[in-house]
């Protein structure tokens, strides 16, 4: 009975969440956001259920254990799950050989919660992984309804990890939500519903105006915006973790956002594209790297992000999901590079050879599924 329950109290938090949103007193929001997500917090943590926070807490820790792997307790075949979780273990240290540290989850459809290998804990920020978000975000705030601009600038955001395109989709969620700080929320909220606690939020991450490379793509782009060179936050710079990641591509894979996460999921499984902006050797990364190398055939629906060189915490990761045989599959990958790269390029880091081995290990298993 204890799941009804927790099912039924996250719909309660979630309505009272996007009444709040919908019609915002800034006191009483910023209180009602507080005590809801805590409420919820408490139910999923009372549960055991897999609820995430941007770092490690006594709960997580008891329900992964030392090894970092969750227990198994999902109606899948114990062997598939068995061997999954082998595999997954065996590409996280494949990936480690390469010079640095990963850590890695699987979520098969059905199952209700994933498998996890490494350090699952780790904070990193979500760098470009936070492209996704952000459309999802937009789309349910426009209720599916955007202009051809916004369309093109989250099919660039997402197949070209341009950040001018990611610049105006951020535009638009700020201006659908009414300012930065509802903006915020809105984006706190997409997480949350897949139960993701709020990101570790960052001392840069306010509103920033306008980079003067992004001048030409926004004036260009600018329909609907009163200024489309104002102040936009950087949704990048916030933290969460791998454990986190999993669970936004698992509500993406189990259709949590309805219209707008399968819209979403369509831009993701587009080819990958070089960037419009900045030079080649910003990124010598082949296009289909990581999960585009590990799945061909698979038409993989995935998102890289990766960044942190001038702070000296360098990491490159992607979310992806996956059809197989009929059932969704949700992944998440990280790779830290032992030595700090002088760039952001992928391309100068282990880190692509790195994911492709984690996602080529778990794809041996995973043809199981193509049978089903």
């Amino acid at each position: 009975m204890a799941e009804p329950r927790q099912r039924a109290a996250r719909r309660n938090v979630l309505s009272a969440l996007a009444r709040a949103r919908r019609e915002p007193e800034p006191a009483v929001l910023a209180l009602i956001v507080g005590v809801v997500f805590g409420v919820l917090l408490a139910v999923v943590v009372g549960n055991d259920k897999p609820s995430i926070a941007s770092g490690s807490s006594p709960a997580r820790a008891a329900h992964h254990g030392s090894s970092g792997t969750a227990r198994p307790s999902a109606p899948a075949p114990d062997h598939l799950r068995a061997r999954l979780a082998g595999a997954l273990r065996d590409g996280v240290r494949l990936a480690d050989a390469e010079g640095g540290l990963a850590e890695a989850a699987v979520w098969v459809e059905g199952w209700s919660s994933p498998l996890e290998a490494g350090e699952v804990d780790q904070p990193s920020r979500l760098w470009s992984m936070s492209k996704p978000v952000t459309a999802v975000a937009t789309l349910q705030a426009a209720r599916n309804q955007v202009s051809p601009d916004v369309r093109r600038a989250m099919e660039d955001a997402i197949t070209r990890s341009d950040n001018c395109a990611q610049r105006r989709v951020i535009l638009e969620l700020q201006r659908l939500d009414g300012g930065i700080a509802a903006a915020i929320r809105g984006f706190d909220l997409t997480l949350f519903e897949a139960g993701v606690a709020p990101p570790r939020p960052a001392p840069e991450a306010g509103g920033i105006s306008s980079e003067p490379e992004c001048t030409a793509y926004l004036e260009a782009n600018a329909a609907g915006l009163r200024d489309p060179l104002g102040p936009a936050l950087l949704l990048g710079v916030p933290e969460w973790n791998v454990d986190g990641a999993v669970h936004f591509a698992h509500a993406l894979a189990h259709r949590e956002y309805g219209q707008a996460g399968e819209e979403v999921l369509g831009l993701m499984r587009l080819p990958k594209q070089r960037s419009l902006e900045g030079v080649p050797q910003d990124m010598t990364a082949p296009l289909e790297w990581g999960a585009g190398a590990a799945f061909p055939g698979w038409q993989p629906a995935y998102k890289g992000g990766w960044g942190g060189s001038r702070q000296g915490a360098y990491v490159a990761g992607q979310i992806v999901v996956l059809t197989v045989g009929g059932t969704r599959v949700a992944l998440a990958a990280m790779f830290h590079p032992s030595t700090q790269p002088p760039s952001d390029n992928p391309g100068a880091t282990p880190a692509p050879k790195a994911l492709a081995d984690i996602f080529a290990s778990v794809r041996r298993p995973l043809r199981a599924l193509q049978s089903r």
